[in-house]
This record gives structure tokens, sequence and C-alpha cells, in this order.
């Protein structure tokens, strides 16, 4: 597996656009996923003045340090996702 690519994972800071309390799926290593909300803004883990950082995270509910921002999706989002892949699946036995 490769590292992520720190201008993308800054990217995804920048892109991040919910307040703090949003409702979101945290995906765990194992591949649980919890429903949780965010405690912060993301930032870049081990950002300092020389270096961008190389990992977005973020404080969610019940859990303690940063997650990676990668493994938390917003409730709306993950529902969202989750009706787009239901209506494939109609469509590929409806067709």
């Amino acid at each position: 597996m490769n590292p992520p690519d720190p201008k993308e994972q800054l990217a995804k800071c920048a892109a991040w656009k919910y307040p703090d309390g949003t409702p979101v799926l945290y995906r765990q290593a194992r591949g649980i996923a919890v429903e949780t909300k965010t405690r912060s803004k993301p930032w870049m883990l081990g950002a300092s003045s020389q270096s961008i950082g190389h990992t977005a995270v973020i404080l969610v509910d019940g859990f303690a340090g940063g997650v990676a921002l990668d493994h938390v999706l917003p409730i709306l989002e993950a529902t969202y996702d989750k009706r787009i892949e239901e209506e494939r699946e109609k469509s590929k036995g409806g067709a």
C-alpha cells in the first residue's frame, strides 16, 4: 500500500465543508463502521514549518486522537452513496 500523497491530503482538508458535530461514519482499520460525530476541523498530521504534513486527520467522538479523514464519511453522503449503489443493482436486475 502506497503512502498518501500529501498534496491530495491537504486538498481534502481544504475541501472539508462540514461543521463540528457533523454525523459521520468512521470506518475503523478492521473495516467496522461506527456512527459518530466530528469534534474538529481536519488538519495535517506531521505539519511543520518545513513540511505540509502527510495525512489529513480529524477528531471524532469516542476515539482518542485524530483519525484519517479518508476513513470518515458524512452520514448524508454515505446515505446518498448507498442509494446510488441500490439503484445500480436494481438497474442490473431489471434491465
